[in-house]
């Protein structure tokens, strides 16, 4: 059974997201920005776990479903590129992402917009070199810990009661999707 699919076609309008840290923090997000729970809207959020988010779309096209999907660029333009395409040609489905290329990934745009107070909230160890995906994060050991520890660090930031800066695409998918 995937409920996934059947939460989709019960929901007014619904989030489409890559993750864990995006599934957790989008509705403290969203009440920031709207001043409502996200379930008073009639807003589901929906983790693909990084698989695609594809077959959501086109679900959501059969059935007159509003839906924003929060993906990451991945470091590709052509990425960037596809989603501007596609959200000129769907009025009801829009696809979000940091338009920067260095902005790869969800932490990454949190991570720049709330450096300050995400490196006084997370500890690391000293000398630590914090490795993701082969890269070395040495020089910013708070954004490697992130990386490496997503759902843990999300539920820190969502359990803190710290107001975060919120990444522009995220700001607006939520007001896109909350019109």
């Amino acid at each position: 059974d995937n409920n996934a699919f059947l939460q989709l076609l019960l929901s007014k309008r619904t989030f489409l997201v890559e993750g864990a840290t995006e599934f957790l923090l989008l509705p403290k997000f969203y009440r920031q920005i709207t001043g409502h729970l996200i379930e008073e809207d009639g807003v589901s959020v929906i983790s693909c776990n990084g698989v695609s988010y594809n077959r959501y779309l086109e679900i959501a096209k059969a059935t007159n479903k509003w839906i924003a999907v929060i993906t990451d660029n991945d470091g590709k333009k052509e990425k960037i590129k596809d989603a501007n395409d596609f959200n000129q040609n769907n009025e009801m489905q829009h696809i979000f992402m940091s338009k920067n290329i260095q902005d790869w990934t969800w932490e990454i745009c949190v991570y720049n917009e709330n450096k300050k107070v995400l490196q006084q909230m997370i500890k690391t160890q000293d000398g630590a070199e914090y490795k993701f995906n082969g890269k070395s994060y040495i020089d910013e050991p708070v954004l490697g810990k992130m990386l490496n520890n997503k759902s843990d660090i999300a539920y820190k930031m969502l359990t803190s009661n710290i107001t975060f800066q919120i990444p522009q695409y995220i700001k607006e998918a939520i007001e896109w999707l909350s019109k």
